[in-house]
């Protein structure tokens, strides 16, 4: 379990635990267009969108969005839909 703020523009940002999942590895220029273009629908947010949400014990269900080789990667939770909340 790890903790984050998933809160935009929080005057006060808060951790709210979360777990991963689901991880996704995609190359590069996919990587970067999906970090360029979160509004966006994508296939495989849709697929584990009934799952990526906050459950009745405040846990978070995330997507872990990862680029080939790289270290880092961006945290999905889009509570019902098929884009990046």
């Amino acid at each position: 379990m790890i903790f984050t703020n998933f809160q935009c523009d929080a005057q006060q940002p808060t951790a709210e635990p979360c777990v991963v999942d689901f991880d996704l590895e995609l190359p590069v220029a996919e990587y970067v267009d999906f970090c360029r273009h979160l509004n966006e629908d994508y296939d495989f947010v849709s697929e584990a969108s009934k799952e990526l949400k906050k459950d009745e014990n405040g846990i978070n269900h995330c997507m872990l969005i990862l680029c080939e080789g790289r270290d880092d990667g961006l945290l999905v939770k889009s509570e019902g839909s098929s884009y990046a909340r």
